[in-house]
């Protein structure tokens, strides 16, 4: 009954292992300038690095002004670091930038997208805009997750996870039972 207990334990404690695991996806971690950054001049390249080395086929980003005109030339993988990706951009007179990226694990070949953006000599009536809790926040990725940058978030889906779950529940109680019976009628035969 106890080593029935045992397995049903050790496959509850090893599931969870499984479903944090998530396949591997190029993620966003920092980038120059920062998301939601305000800056007093436009930059002239951006640079955004990943959480693993991105593919330069497939990856890409794309900056655009406040109007959503497109302000960036074209992204490179930084070919000393896998992980990283810069862009040239034009800027132009726009107080807000949007850094749109998509990348494509070089690992895995899973794909990952996401943005945020940036400021540049803002009016005091849009730095008060972005003061209020509907404009502030962090920017997401395509998968849902928030975080300082751009990150994602992704793993099994809950069905799988649920369905692990009571797999487990149910062959543990199926050991529990067995060796509950066994030890029940190996003690009659005794008696």
């Amino acid at each position: 009954m106890l080593f029935g207990l045992f397995c049903s334990l050790a496959v509850l404690l090893l599931v969870p292992g499984v479903v944090l695991a998530h396949p591997a996806h190029a993620e966003y971690v920092s980038s120059d300038p920062a998301a939601n950054a305000m800056l007093t001049k436009a930059p002239t390249m951006i640079t955004i690095h990943f959480s693993e080395q991105v593919n330069p086929l497939g990856s890409d980003i794309i900056v655009s002004d406040a109007d959503g005109k497109p302000v960036s030339i074209a992204a490179q993988v930084d070919r000393s670091d896998l992980k990283t990706m810069t862009v040239t951009i034009k800027g132009d007179q726009s107080e807000v930038y949007v850094v749109n990226w998509h990348t494509v694990s070089a690992m895995e070949g899973h794909h990952d997208a996401g943005s945020f953006r940036f400021f540049v000599n803002i009016s005091s009536m849009l730095r008060g805009m972005l003061g209020s809790p509907s404009m502030s926040g962090s920017p997401t990725s395509s998968s849902g997750g928030m975080s300082s940058g751009a990150s994602s978030s992704s793993g099994l889906p809950l069905w799988v996870a649920v369905l692990i779950g009571v797999l487990g529940l149910l062959i543990g109680g199926g050991v529990v039972f067995a060796l509950g019976r066994r030890s029940g009628s190996s003690s009659n035969a005794g008696g």
